[in-house]
């Protein structure tokens, strides 16, 4: 995984905000992380910190929170959802090692999170009309949910960091219907879905970095949404490692670059969300427009599905979609993937230029060959 990751600047709308002091750890990390309050933007006041002990319920003390507090939550095991439907709270645990702050579902659910998601954390207004801006969950783990590890809808500048996802049914860390923020640090294994997933967020403007995905359906989706920079992850061992698809509305203006990705070599089968199998895929792109894949190490990727290959551009045209057209597809290196390391069924035009790698199909998109 990506180490020593150490600042991040992101700016969220005319807000600039500096993460600071966060390293990317693996599953077992304990320390708590990010202790100050710079991710807060600069007009909301530093507030209080109201601290859960074991035993105690996570949702009350958010209940009493307001903007600008920040919820620390003492390590041990908490079984309980948690609904966050307030602007500029920081939901912070003690670490997301099995030492630290661990969340996963009640034997007697309550709440729409857990009754309705049935997910760990849900930022969102549950009468979907307001946005919920500029609340970070950080440093805990969150597993074993029917639904989602943690899930957004309808937000803004919404941050997740250094959070594990373990073994989720549907996605480890998810959004939709939302626009700015991060997902930065973090580790979803055993996803049914996605470990990573952004939809439905056609001015979605994420940062997806430095987070390790593996045993997933997915490692990074994103369905219907744009403008997101998915920089320094470690994508391994999922179904596809990382998707850009346009169903069903539009896909693309992103960039992919700086990324692992290899033997995503697991299989999985058709459902009515995904009308075919799909396997031994590292980067795909299907129906997606104006898409940078840059500098990416793509590896032993291999497989015999339409997605199978290290780095493909497939036509949306099978599902009534459009082709893949203007992405740029340069200085990455892939070998060892199947049926090729480059493989073209866009459908479009699109840019191929000074890729390291053995084989491309059609031919001739490997500018330097192995």
């Amino acid at each position: 995984m990506w180490r020593n990751f150490r600042a991040i600047l992101m700016v969220f709308g005319s807000t600039t905000v500096l993460i600071a002091g966060t390293a990317v750890g693996g599953a077992g990390a304990a320390s708590a992380g990010n202790s100050d309050k710079t991710w807060l933007p600069s007009f909301v006041p530093a507030g209080r910190t109201l601290t859960v002990h074991p035993g105690q319920s996570i949702q009350a003390a958010v209940n009493r929170a307001q903007s600008g507090d920040t919820i620390l939550i003492e390590p041990g095991i908490y079984r309980q959802s948690v609904l966050v439907a307030k602007d500029y709270l920081r939901i912070r645990g003690s670490g997301t090692g099995l030492g630290g702050t661990i969340l996963q579902p009640s034997p007697t659910p309550r709440g729409p999170c857990a009754k309705k998601a049935k997910s760990g954390i849900c930022v969102l207004d549950p009468a979907g009309q307001l946005k919920v801006t500029g609340v970070m969950v950080d440093d805990l783990r969150v597993r074993n949910f029917e639904g989602d590890g943690v899930v957004g809808v309808g937000t803004i500048d919404f941050v997740v960091d250094n959070v594990t996802a373990v073994n989720n049914a549907r996605y480890g860390v998810t959004r939709f219907d939302s626009t700015g923020g991060a997902f930065i640090n973090n580790v979803a294994i055993g996803s049914a879905d996605a470990g990573i997933y952004v939809g439905d967020s056609p001015e979605a403007n994420i940062f997806i970095a430095a987070n390790e995905v593996s045993d997933n359906g997915f490692g990074i989706l994103m369905r219907n949404a744009q403008y997101g920079d998915i920089e320094f992850n470690d994508v391994h061992d999922n179904c596809i490692g990382i998707f850009i698809w346009w169903l069903p509305g539009v896909a693309g203006d992103s960039s992919i670059r700086r990324n692992s990705v290899r033997y995503n070599n697991k299989l999985c089968e058709s459902s009515d969300e995904v009308p075919f199998d799909y396997s031994g895929s590292g980067i795909a792109l299907m129906g997606a427009q104006n898409v940078v894949v840059g500098n990416n190490s793509v590896t032993n990727n291999r497989g015999r599905t339409p997605v199978s290959g290290g780095i493909v551009l497939v036509s949306g045209d099978s599902m009534g979609g459009p082709p893949s057209s203007g992405n740029t597809i340069r200085n990455n290196t892939a070998f060892g993937d199947a049926p090729a390391d480059i493989v073209d069924r866009s459908g479009g035009e699109n840019t191929f230029g000074t890729n390291f790698c053995f084989k491309s199909m059609p031919s001739g998109l490997c500018t330097y060959r192995g």
